[in-house]
């Protein structure tokens, strides 16, 4: 069973990266205090390869672009359908280096 951390602003969030390594990151672009580009530049500076979704409601191309272009591995605009995010998070465990232990 996996264990799910959660955040209630930016601080607290990358305090948390800072703190563990996870299997997946989650990552809301629209956070109070440290946004989540903030926060994802942050956790890439530290060398982590953890697999990272950003969910936003930025949904413009622009936006997704940006955010795909920074390196995340996948972008996901809310409001969605849960059994899409699903997928997306059992595909990125596929990727994922924590898949091959």
């Amino acid at each position: 069973m996996l264990n799910m951390v959660l955040a209630a602003n930016g601080n607290e969030g990358l305090q948390q990266a800072k703190k563990k390594r996870f299997y997946l990151i989650i990552l809301d672009l629209m956070l109070p205090g440290i946004d989540g580009l903030e926060i994802y530049r942050r956790i890439r500076m530290q060398s982590d390869d953890t697999p990272v979704l950003m969910l936003t409601s930025k949904s413009t191309e622009l936006d997704r672009v940006l955010g795909l272009e920074i390196g995340a591995d996948d972008y996901l605009i809310k409001l969605f359908i849960i059994r899409k995010l699903v997928v997306i998070v059992k595909a990125l465990f596929r990727r994922s280096p924590w898949s091959r232990l």
